[in-house]
């Protein structure tokens, strides 16, 4: 996890083509052997919108979900029709959708995505009124299937005179591949105001990158040629880049393009999540402190349904993968490391809190991250269990701040 920064005129830079004018803060020491190495861009301007508020210890548990607080507006509003997990077993019992599509509606949007995944509010921007949605891919199939209640749900969250992008996080050869098994992509055809852009991010091959990694840190040469050798050909900074790409994609057409965006892959926890996540955290402020990366957390990736049972079925620094394990969670984290190194003073929290995080997404004495999603945690009584750990994050920011606990809060500010 590491990046270089540098400070130019009142803002803060990425690399030499992104400027990040918001609040600054002093010292910005980035040591290190591969820094420098900047593993993304983004072509145009693209700022963190305020600095993050103060601090709180004060963790929410409400049972309904972060985002039915979060996101209530007039063209939004939250539907139980999940409530007993039978219409989609990954999501959580309550979400957000338009308040112009009924729940009936709903169910048939629900029998044409894959899992049932049918597209959910994730994030409302209050500057624009923008939003952003994430789903799994529709079930048009070789014959080209179309779903009315589907194309009437996604064209109603335009206003009018607006238009959409679908961030597709496949190729567009691999989208057409899925055609033939069931799946597939919305034809433009039947959604006129939306615009289909294929980001490619690959799941299944970051397991082996995170092994090549691995050993690339492990070697104990010192050689500096061989170290990076073996990093560039460990390809990890490659999908770092890719996944902060898309993020960064998905942050300007909700911002500077005025636009509302539709993500999704083929089950739509994955690399759906990731974008939606890192999208939030350029976003929105909120979303750079503790308490904010804490909810963010919970409703992008435990309510919704990101299978960390299968995807940390082991130890990251194993060398041996099963199918369905992939290092998702881990790669998000970076990716925010990367991020919280170029700008230390617009975050709360440090790599510490990373870490901390990381560490218990594989092993933990909670259960906030076994099960699959909430309806398995909720099947082993696990979303109840006393001993969270968003308390135990925050009765470590606490005693950090009374002098007594590890440094988990950034310096800066």
């Amino acid at each position: 996890m590491a990046s270089s920064c540098a400070r130019e005129g009142s803002g803060w830079t990425l690399g030499n083509t992104t400027t990040l004018k918001g609040w600054s803060g002093t010292g910005m020491g980035c040591p290190g052997r591969w820094w420098s190495h900047r593993p993304w861009r983004c072509s145009r301007n693209l700022l963190f919108l305020s600095k993050p508020c103060c601090r709180s210890n004060s963790l929410c548990s409400d049972p309904l979900p972060v985002c039915a607080r979060l996101f209530q507006t007039d063209e939004w509003r939250l539907t139980y029709i999940n409530k007993d997990f039978s219409i989609c077993p990954s999501y959580p019992p309550v979400v957000v959708v338009p308040r112009s599509i009924d729940d009936e509606t709903l169910q048939k949007v629900a029998v044409f995505r894959h899992g049932g995944r049918f597209p959910v509010l994730s994030y409302y921007h209050k500057k624009n009124g923008m939003v952003m949605m994430r789903c799994s891919q529709p079930l048009t199939g070789t014959n080209g299937r179309r779903c009315k209640e589907d194309e009437k749900l996604i064209n109603s969250t335009l206003r009018p005179g607006k238009r959409g992008y679908i961030i597709d996080t496949r190729s567009l050869n691999a989208a057409q591949q899925a055609r033939a098994k069931g799946g597939g992509f919305e034809q433009e055809v039947f959604y006129p105001q939306w615009r289909r852009i294929h980001r490619c991010i690959e799941r299944w091959v970051r397991s082996h990158s995170l092994i090549k990694l691995v050993e690339a840190c492990n070697d104990q040469s010192h050689n500096m040629d061989r170290w990076l050798s073996k990093l560039e050909a460990s390809n990890w900074m490659t999908y770092i880049k890719e996944t902060l790409t898309a993020a960064c994609l998905a942050a300007q057409c909700i911002d500077r393009e005025g636009a509302s965006v539709l993500i999704h892959g083929t089950e739509g926890t994955d690399a759906t999540l990731q974008i939606t996540s890192l999208a939030q955290i350029i976003l929105d402020p909120e979303c750079r402190t503790i308490r904010g990366f804490e909810s963010l957390i919970v409703r992008e990736w435990l309510q919704a349904g990101h299978p960390f049972q299968q995807r940390c079925a082991q130890s990251a620094y194993s060398n041996s993968k099963q199918k369905w394990e992939a290092p998702v969670f881990l790669l998000f984290l970076d990716c925010v490391w990367q991020m919280l190194h170029q700008f230390p003073c617009s975050f709360e929290f440090n790599e510490h809190f990373l870490v901390t995080l990381f560490e218990h997404a594989y092993a933990s004495q909670f259960g906030t991250f076994l099960g699959n999603n909430e309806n398995e945690r909720l099947v082993r009584m696990l979303a109840l269990n006393p001993f969270n750990i968003r308390l135990y994050l925050a009765q470590m920011s606490l005693d950090l701040e009374t002098g007594e606990g590890d440094g988990m809060v950034s310096g800066c500010g």
